[in-house]
C-alpha cells in the first residue's frame, strides 16, 4: 500500500465550520486604524441597527447571525441576551445559539458557537428566523459536500457568497469549496477579480494557491511580494502568504529564497502553514535551516494533518491513526486524509477500516482516488475477503491492476506489488516472488528507497506465510531497506514479521490491529548470521 505522493500539496484555505473559523487569525482585523473601525461599525449596522430600532426575536436573530460572522462579540452578546430574556417565545435552536454565544452550557465558556456542529434540522430552523445568515449557509454547503451532494452544496455556497460577497472568510471558504468541486479555475477567477484581494494578504495567499492548481499565472504576484517586502502586515496575517510564495519559489529552483520565506511564515504560523512546510520538507527536500517545526506543530491543538505526519515519521503508529482520524473529521469532504487513513490502517492490519474508508470516499466523490483504490485492493487481498477461486473475480482484479501499471510512476510500483500479492494469495508463490522483486526494483529506480522498503516488507510477509525457503533472506532485505530509508512505518511492520517468522502459527493474532502495542517498542537487530537452515536473526530490545 502507499501514501499519496502523486499530488502536490497547495496551501489552499482550510474549510472549517464557521464557529471554529471565527476564532482563527484570518477573521481578525489587519490593522486597527480609524478607517477600519469605521467600516466595522458600518458593516454591523444594518441588522444590528434594525434590532435596536425594533427589538424582536426576528431582528435579534438577524443581528446575532451578523455579529457572529463579523466576529463582533459585543453585538453578539447584546442580541443573545435579548433572546435569552425572551426564551419562552423563542425557537429552541435560537436559544441554544444564544446560550453558546454567552458561554452558557457551552463546552468552552465564552467561545462563539461552532455552527457547523449543529444538525441540518437546526440549521434550517435558524434559517427560517434568519434566512440571511451567510455563516449557516456556508456550513450547510460544507455538510452537503461531506455527504457527496454536490448540487445542494453548490446551491448553499452560492447563497452564502451572495449574502456576504466581501467577507474575507467567505471568499476563502468559497474558493476552497470550488477547488474541492474540481473548479480551480473558477476559484482563481473569484479571487483574482475581487477588489479586496489586492489589499488582503489572506486573499492573496489563496489567489496564488488557486492559480497554482488551475495552472494559471497569479494576478497578484508582484503585489503579494510587495506586501512582504514593505512589511505592511503583522506576522500572523502573512504566514500563509509567505508560504504560498515560498512554494512557488521552491518549484522554480530558488531554494535559498524559499527557505527565507518559510522562516518568516513560521514566526506566527497557521496550522495550514505548518502542514505545508512539513510537506515541503518531506517531498521537496526543504530541510536546511528549517528548525523547530516539530515544536510548533506540537503547540497547536488543531494541527491534525501535521501531527499525523510527525507521529508516523516517529513510528508512533497508534497516535498516528488517532491524529489521522481527527484530520478526517476536520476535513470530512476531502480525499487526502482518507488516503492517509488507508495507509496507516494497513500498517495496523486493520483491513476493515481501510475498506470502510474507501466506501466512504466513494460515497462522497462518486469515484476512488487511484491510491485509495489500490490500498483498498491491498486490504481486500490481504484479508481474504475476495473469492479468488472465482476466475471472474481474479480476472477483474488482474485487468484493473494492469491498467494501473500502464500509468507508470508510483501507481505502477503499487500495482505491481498488488499483482504479486494476488499471485501469492492465488497459490502462485514463484510468480508472486518475481513480481515483488520487480516492484522493489521499480521502486528503487522511480519512487525512492522508502517505497522499496515497503514493497520488500510485504514481499517478506507473503514469503513467510507461504513457508518459502528463502523467507528469512527476504525479511533480512526488508529490514535493511527499512533502516537505510529511515522508514519507521516499514520498521514497525518488520517487527511484526520477526514475530511471525518465529511463530507462524500465531499469524492471525500478530497480523491484527489488537497486536499493535506489542510491536511499538523498537527492536534492535544484534546479528544476522547464516547457518545450514538459513538466516538467523538475533534481536534485542533497545
Amino acid at each position: 500500500m502507499l501514501r499519496d505522493k502523486t499530488q502536490a500539496r497547495r496551501i489552499v484555505p482550510r474549510w472549517r465550520a464557521s464557529g471554529l473559523a471565527a476564532a482563527s487569525a484570518d477573521f481578525g482585523a489587519l490593522k486597527k486604524s480609524g478607517a477600519r473601525l469605521a467600516r466595522a461599525a458600518d458593516s454591523r449596522g444594518t441588522a444590528f441597527q434594525a434590532f435596536t430600532e425594533e427589538r424582536s426575536l426576528g431582528t435579534a436573530s438577524d443581528a446575532l447571525a451578523e455579529a457572529l460572522l463579523e466576529r463582533n462579540t459585543e453585538s453578539a452578546k447584546s442580541a443573545a441576551t435579548f433572546v435569552i430574556q425572551n426564551s419562552i417565545d423563542a425557537p429552541a435552536p435560537l436559544v441554544r445559539l444564544a446560550n453558546d454565544t454567552l458561554g452558557k452550557d457551552a463546552s468552552v465558556p465564552g467561545q462563539l458557537p461552532a455552527l457547523g456542529e449543529l444538525d441540518v434540522a437546526r440549521w434550517r430552523a435558524i434559517l427560517r428566523l434568519s434566512p440571511r445568515n451567510a455563516a449557516v449557509w456556508a456550513d450547510m454547503a460544507r455538510h452537503y459536500s461531506s455527504q457527496g451532494d454536490r448540487r445542494k452544496a453548490m446551491k448553499c455556497m452560492k447563497t452564502a457568497l451572495q449574502l456576504a460577497p466581501d467577507h474575507r472568510w467567505m471568499l476563502r471558504t468559497a474558493s476552497r469549496f470550488l477547488v474541492h468541486q474540481d473548479e480551480a479555475a473558477a476559484a482563481h477567477k473569484l479571487l483574482a477579480n475581487h477588489p479586496r484581494t489586492k489589499t488582503d494578504p489572506w486573499l492573496m495567499a489563496a489567489e496564488l494557491a488557486c492559480a497554482h492548481i488551475a495552472g494559471k499565472a497569479p494576478k497578484f504576484w508582484k503585489t503579494a511580494n510587495d506586501a512582504l517586502r514593505f512589511d505592511h502586515f503583522a506576522a500572523g496575517h502573512i504566514s500563509e502568504l509567505a508560504t504560498a510564495i515560498s512554494m512557488m519559489e521552491l518549484e522554480s529552483g530558488k531554494r535559498k529564497q524559499a527557505r527565507k520565506l518559510v522562516q518568516r511564515a513560521l514566526i506566527a504560523p497557521t496550522e495550514n502553514t505548518l502542514a505545508q512546510v512539513l510537506w515541503a520538507k518531506e517531498s521537496r527536500h526543504l530541510g536546511d535551516g528549517i528548525e523547530g517545526l516539530d515544536k510548533l506543530i506540537g503547540a497547536r491543538r488543531d494541527a491534525y494533518e501535521a501531527a499525523y505526519k510527525i507521529r508516523l515519521k516517529r513510528g508512533d503508529i497508534q497516535d498516528a491513526i488517532k491524529a489521522c482520524q481527527l484530520w478526517v473529521r476536520d476535513e470530512p469532504f476531502a480525499s487526502r486524509p482518507k488516503i492517509e487513513t488507508s495507509f496507516v490502517a494497513s500498517l495496523l492490519d486493520d483491513h476493515d477500516l481501510v475498506i470502510r474508508t474507501a466506501k466512504e470516499a466513494l460515497r462522497i466523490d462518486g469515484r476512488l482516488p487511484n491510491v485509495l483504490e489500490l490500498n483498498q485492493l491491498f486490504s481486500q487481498l490481504s484479508s481474504g475477503k475476495l473469492d479468488l477461486r472465482d476466475p471472474a473475480v481474479s480476472q477483474k482484479i488482474l485487468n484493473r491492476l494492469k491498467a494501473f501499471q500502464e500509468l507508470g510512476g508510483s501507481l505502477a510500483v503499487h500495482a505491481t506489488a498488488n499483482l504479486a500479492l494476488l499471485a501469492y494469495r492465488s497459490g502462485n508463490a514463484e510468480v508472486g516472488k518475481d513480481l515483488y522483486r520487480l516492484a522493489i526494483d521499480l521502486a528503487r529506480k522511480n519512487d525512492g528507497i522508502e517505497s522499496a522498503a515497503m514493497a520488500a516488507t510485504f514481499a517478506a510477509r507473503e514469503a513467510i506465510l507461504a513457508g518459502a525457503p528463502d523467507a528469512d533472506a527476504q525479511l533480512e532485505e526488508a529490514i535493511q531497506l527499512a533502516e537505510r530509508s529511515g522508514s519507521e512505518a516499514a520498521s514497525f511492520y518488520n517487527r511484526k514479521l520477526l514475530a511471525l517468522s518465529a511463530t507462524p502459527e500465531r499469524a492471525g493474532l500478530i497480523l491484527s490491529p489488537s497486536s499493535t502495542a506489542d510491536f511499538l517498542k523498537p527492536v534492535k537487530i544484534l546479528e544476522i548470521a547464516k547457518d545450514q537452515g538459513g538466516f538467523v536473526l538475533t534481536v534485542g530490545r533497545t
